[in-house]
């Protein structure tokens, strides 16, 4: 009898931490906190807008463009270039705050 009581009391007290632990997790409304995304014009036209929210493992959605209505703006991970084109329809991978920059 004594094992059980004490076999009942260790399942109760893992129960109440997870359940403790998913109500600070998911305080904020579970939703993943957002990441911070800078769009740098890299000596472009001025761009609007100069910043917005994403979700990791969300499209980036609606990118920055250009104010000159005659300007096509492309975007990467890198501002030489060389790093990962960023399009809407690119899924965020990156897990932290980042910029990307005019190409």
């Amino acid at each position: 009898m004594k094992r059980n009581f004490s076999y009942s009391l260790v399942v109760l007290l893992l129960v109440v931490l997870f359940v403790t632990f998913m109500s600070i997790s998911c305080a904020d409304g579970g939703e993943e906190p957002g990441l911070e995304v800078t769009f740098n014009a890299n000596g472009g036209p001025a761009i609007s807008p100069t910043s917005k929210t994403v979700t990791n493992g969300s499209t980036y959605g609606k990118l920055a463009t250009a104010i000159r209505d005659d300007y096509t703006l492309s975007w990467n991970t890198q501002a030489n270039g060389n790093g990962t084109e960023v399009k809407s329809t690119t899924v965020v991978t990156i897990m932290t705050d980042h910029t990307l920059y005019a190409k």
